[in-house]
């Protein structure tokens, strides 16, 4: 392992008790796994996708049987971890590159449990992920997108300092009609230039 995740309760984001983000061990697999496919929370996370083929999730599952922490290979940082809640997993935060050379992130929250949704959950993670990641020397830009339908990661991400950069309009045809992408982002205070 590494530094970080050897100590990754000390250096990690740190979130309000009795949340955390943790790796992707077996029993929090076991708990996200059946959710991975579709449910309720399919209908809010990109529904204009298909809902992932049981054998891509088998694919994923084993990825994170072989490597929990999902490090990314030019910074050594986890980018897919569970979240949860008194030790329950709840669902996953995620960021992966845009841009390596610019600084410029994407991030991705997804809770999957409907119980789950409504109680500041997705806020308190989104603040502290999205908090750690710009504090970060070569984090420059988060990018968060969702669909013109997600009204609730849209009040997250406002909550949490995103701005809306812009629309995509019509990008994606679901249900009998065209909805818009929503491109939202935060900008680090550190880095402004690119050295």
């Amino acid at each position: 392992m590494t530094m970080l995740t050897d100590n990754w309760e000390r250096l990690g984001p740190q979130l309000p008790a009795p949340l955390t983000l943790g790796p992707l061990l077996k029993p929090a697999r076991d708990l996200i796994a059946p959710h991975l496919p579709g449910g309720e929370w399919k209908k809010w996370d990109a529904p204009y996708f298909e809902p992932l083929a049981r054998d891509l999730v088998n694919g994923w599952l084993a990825r994170m049987e072989r490597d929990p922490w999902q490090l990314d290979h030019q910074t050594q940082i986890p980018t897919t971890l569970a979240i949860l809640e008194s030790g329950r997993a709840v669902g996953m935060a995620a960021w992966g590159w845009e841009h390596f050379p610019s600084g410029w992130r994407r991030v991705e929250l997804s809770i999957y449990d409907p119980r789950d949704w409504n109680r500041g959950l997705g806020t308190a993670v989104l603040r502290a992920w999205s908090d750690w990641l710009l504090a970060l020397p070569d984090t420059h830009r988060l990018d968060l997108r969702t669909w013109s339908g997600n009204e609730r990661m849209l009040r997250v991400a406002d909550k949490c300092g995103f701005q809306e950069d812009g629309r995509l309009r019509g990008a994606y045809a679901w249900d009998g009609r065209h909805v818009d992408e929503v491109i939202c982002s935060r900008i680090g205070d550190a880095q402004t230039a690119v050295s």
